[in-house]
């Protein structure tokens, strides 16, 4: 049986959540750190640094950083279109 450390320590870390208009997601660092971010739609990411020394982020986290950006693009455009 494997435990995933991630999961237990941040539970709703990579899952993109709803705030107002804004849509944010926790991320978690190579050292477990739970960073918030922000993804307004312009295509980019905004990691909230403002409690962190540094940041490890291995290749497989940035492309998983990728795939957020990417997820709240389609999320944005779902949004544009029902309006």
């Amino acid at each position: 049986m494997s435990i995933n450390i991630d999961e237990l320590l941040n539970p709703n870390a990579w899952k993109i959540r709803e705030d107002g208009e804004v849509l944010k997601v926790t991320i978690t660092d190579e050292e477990l750190d739970p960073i918030e971010c922000m993804l307004e739609g312009d295509g980019c990411i905004k990691i909230d640094t403002s409690k962190l020394n540094y940041l490890v982020l291995d290749a497989n986290t940035l492309m998983d950083i990728a795939d957020l950006v990417l997820e709240a693009e389609e999320i944005y455009a779902k949004r544009d279109n029902q309006q």
